[in-house]
């Protein structure tokens, strides 16, 4: 029996399901599919799974988008097929514009990707962060990144400016995925895909945007200097921003200053000036309006404690209401707060304050925040003979085993 021709996406399905040593029934319930879906899936008679079974079985297997990708490639050459053919694919019913300067596109399921859609597509996926782990964020991310390329190819005038806005900022956020995993290349590697679509948008705003979230990134490994020239560069672009942005860039301005060893006092006037900004009235188009007050009160503790003032920070972070955030980030500040707690010379509250996050950031697949516990732990040295100390350093290795699993 002559094989469909689009079956090499159930072999490649079946490939991957086969060296992750899993049988159909644990990978449905990892995509939340029916076994039902997943054996058809395998079936290379049965022709093209749908971008949403894909998608999940994509992520199910860590297969980091690839799949998702394959599958686009194959719907392309479909409806290349039906072209050379002389056949028209089916109509398929247009979606009103969300605005009077939007319309809808079409991708290439022939659906209709409606040039405001990717923006709603990311926070929905954003707000799976305690759900999903990073591999399916991850996937989910590269499956709206193909979505939005598809969609350009047949956009025009206001609706390209948006989408290649919208790719921007969901590359960055693939750019974040890959920071919080401790995949410092791939990490890199998305961002210069974001800072692409920026220029390609001419959007001076995005650009601030990306580049303020590459200079974050390095905050990661304490690049003072690096970081310093992108937060520069950040500013340089963005002086037409809305407050939201500018306030961050602020903010991210002292941060460098305190690292590179600037007065406490002047750090705190910096970072004065960066709320004053905030409290202008909002810009709806500013990028950075995703970032709430809990944020901009973490990054004033981070600010705080990198200006020798930890017993600040420690406070600054108390004051913060963290329950908007996810779990994740809940852990990943806590770290911090336990470090700035260190820093005052509190190692006992420290250590136990650790060890109930660790865990956490270790479920959740936080490179990222095992980073900065293990910077704590470095903090905590001098009291490495203390009980709570060292049951942080066993929390530690216990998730690092975690990890490598």
């Amino acid at each position: 029996m002559r094989e469909h021709p689009e079956g090499g996406l159930a072999h490649a399905i079946r490939a991957y399901r086969r060296e992750a040593g899993i049988s159909q029934a644990e990978l449905a319930n990892r995509a939340g599919f029916s076994r039902e879906y997943v054996s058809r899936a395998e079936r290379p008679s049965a022709g093209l799974a749908s971008h949403e079974l894909v998608s999940a079985i994509d992520a199910g297997l860590g297969a980091g988008g690839r799949l998702t990708a394959l599958r686009a490639r194959l719907f392309a050459g479909r409806v290349e097929r039906r072209r050379e053919a002389g056949a028209t694919p089916a109509a398929t019913p247009q979606a009103p514009a969300t605005s009077d300067h939007t319309h809808p596109v079409a991708d290439t399921d022939g659906a209709v990707l409606d040039p405001a859609e990717p923006a709603a597509e990311l926070a929905r996926i954003q707000q799976t962060g305690d759900q999903a782990g990073p591999s399916r964020i991850l996937s989910s991310t590269v499956a709206l990144m193909i979505r939005i390329e598809e969609a350009l190819d047949s956009s025009r005038g206001a609706d390209r400016s948006l989408l290649l806005r919208s790719g921007a900022q969901v590359a960055e956020f693939a750019g974040f995925v890959c920071r919080d995993a401790g995949q410092d290349v791939e990490c890199a590697s998305w961002h210069a895909r974001a800072l692409e679509y920026a220029l390609r948008a001419d959007d001076s705003a995005i650009q601030a945007y990306v580049l303020l979230r590459k200079a974050q990134a390095v905050y990661d490994r304490r690049a003072t200097h690096l970081m310093s020239d992108l937060v520069a560069a950040a500013e340089r672009a963005g002086t037409g921003a809305g407050p939201g942005l500018r306030a961050e860039i602020l903010q991210q301005r002292a941060r460098c200053e305190a690292m590179l060893g600037a007065r406490s006092g002047d750090v705190r006037r910096m970072l004065d000036r960066a709320a004053a900004v905030a409290a202008e009235q909002p810009d709806r188009n500013d990028p950075a309006l995703q970032h709430d007050e809990a944020l901009f009160g973490i990054q004033i503790a981070i600010c705080l404690c990198e200006a020798g003032r930890p017993r600040d920070a420690f406070h600054q972070y108390r004051s913060v209401d963290t329950r908007s955030l996810s779990q994740r980030d809940q852990a990943y500040v806590s770290i911090l707060t336990a470090r700035a707690l260190a820093l005052s010379g509190e190692p006992d509250e420290a250590a136990v304050m650790a060890q109930q996050s660790v865990p956490i950031a270790a479920a959740a697949g936080s490179r990222r925040s095992l980073g900065e516990a293990r910077r704590l732990a470095r903090t905590l040295e001098p009291w490495r003979s203390r009980h709570a100390v060292q049951d942080l350093g066993h929390v530690l290795r216990s998730a690092s085993e975690l990890l490598h699993r």
